[in-house]
């Protein structure tokens, strides 16, 4: 069971203020990050939230277990809708290190 407390606006500490817990079921904190947990391995800071009041993101992913267990690709389907007005943006897709996208050009759908 994993609890998510997201904060209520962005403050630009958070790029530094990230870090993971574990606790027992008395809330006892067991272990836990002893600083910020970077973005990627060559980045030492982490990421902050955006703050949009109508932008809604929903993701699948088809199977969560790895390639070498399936030897199956996962499909990942991303919509984003209501984003605010604008003709410029950027969206980044992270996965895990490891983790290999690995895609033909027309499997790579997408809508604007």
């Amino acid at each position: 069971k994993i609890r998510v407390e997201n904060p209520q606006g962005y403050d630009p500490s958070q790029v530094t203020g990230w870090t993971l817990f574990t606790a027992d079921a008395s809330d006892y904190i067991v272990d836990g990050t002893p600083q910020t947990i970077p973005f990627t391995k060559m980045d030492s800071t982490s990421w902050g939230i955006y703050s949009s009041s109508t932008l809604e993101v929903a993701v699948r992913i088809s199977d969560l277990r790895p390639f070498q267990m399936t030897e199956r690709r996962a499909w990942v389907s991303v919509v984003v809708s209501n984003h605010p007005a604008g003709d410029t943006g950027y969206l980044r897709f992270r996965a895990p290190e490891a983790y290999v996208w690995n895609f033909d050009d027309a499997e790579f759908i997408y809508q604007t």
